[in-house]
This record gives C-alpha cells, sequence and structure tokens, in this order.
C-alpha cells in the first residue's frame, strides 16, 4: 500500500511539475507577446507623432496629428495640434496686422504726396508774387526786407516740401536717380 501510495504520489509530483512547466512557458510566451504587442503599439503611436511634428515644422499648421490612444502619447499629440493651431491663429494675425500696418504706411505715403503737392502750388504763387513786388523802385527799405523775409521763408519752406515730395516718392519708389 505504501508503495502504490509512492507511485501516487510520484505521478502527481511529474503532473504538477508538467503542469506548472506549462503554466511557466505559458506565462513567459504571454509576457513575451504582451511586451511585443505593447513596443509595437508605442512604437507606431510615436512614428505617428513623429510624422506630424516634421510636417508641423515644414510649416504645415494645417495638418493635424491623428490621435491614437487616450495615454501620455494621446495626450502629448493633442499638445502639438493644439500648438498648431495657436502657431497658425498667430501667423494669420501677423499676416492681417502686416496687411493693416501695408495700408497705414501707403495711406501716410499718399498723404504726404498730396498734402506736399497742394501746399507746394500756394507757396509757388507767393513766392512769385513776393519776387515781383521786390523789383518795384517804389518800396520803402523797410518793405524790401519784409518782401525778402517772405521770399526767404517761403523759399525754405519749398524746400522742406520738396523734401516731403521726395520721401513719399522714395517709399512709393517712384523717385528715378
Amino acid at each position: 500500500a505504501a508503495e502504490q501510495q509512492t507511485e501516487e504520489l510520484q505521478k502527481s509530483s511529474k503532473f504538477t511539475e508538467r503542469t506548472t512547466l506549462a503554466i511557466y512557458l505559458f506565462t513567459i510566451a504571454l509576457t513575451v507577446g504582451l511586451g511585443y504587442l505593447l513596443i509595437r503599439y508605442t512604437i507606431r503611436s510615436l512614428n505617428e507623432l513623429n510624422k506630424g511634428t516634421v510636417r508641423i515644422g515644414r510649416g504645415d499648421l494645417d495638418y493635424h496629428i491623428p490621435i491614437v490612444s487616450d495615454d501620455e502619447i494621446g495626450d502629448l499629440t493633442i499638445a502639438f495640434n493644439d500648438m498648431s493651431d495657436k502657431l497658425r491663429n498667430a501667423m494669420a494675425q501677423a499676416q492681417q496686422s502686416k496687411e493693416k500696418a501695408d495700408q497705414a504706411n501707403q495711406a501716410k505715403t499718399n498723404f504726404l504726396a498730396n498734402m506736399s503737392h497742394e501746399l507746394r502750388t500756394p507757396l509757388n504763387g507767393i513766392l512769385g508774387y513776393a519776387q515781383i513786388l521786390k523789383r518795384n523802385p517804389e518800396l520803402s527799405s523797410s518793405q524790401h526786407n519784409g518782401l525778402e523775409v517772405i521770399y526767404r521763408s517761403g523759399q525754405h519752406l519749398l524746400i522742406l516740401i520738396n523734401d516731403i515730395l521726395d520721401i513719399s516718392k522714395i517709399e512709393a519708389r517712384k523717385m528715378e536717380l
């Protein structure tokens, strides 16, 4: 009876060893398989993220990186997409600001050109009449000196107006050397 019990214990022990070995091998295979799947999934997610960052870095700010998961990599993907949207909006605002500044600059240039022309015309009339009046022999020396002051001041003002007109021509790229 003891030998029979020993034999049954040995069979039971071998069965337990085989079962333990099978479970051990199965656990190792399952761990390797799950590790492989996890690495494959992570690499795929990182590759998508890398592809998106390269496209965004090249200036394709309309591209959105597909969100593959709801984990840290997914959070990082959302952050990159948000950054791309904010950058695109900032660039659009900068472009609009530049266009407004260009329009304001053009308006200033047009104003200077028109104002210079409008001021020059009556000033030439004043200078012409001052020159004619200076030739009158019947004028007293104080009247002659007063006309000389008017003429010199007008000449100085005309030079300033011509300089402003030249600046507006340079800004409009219409100045010819």
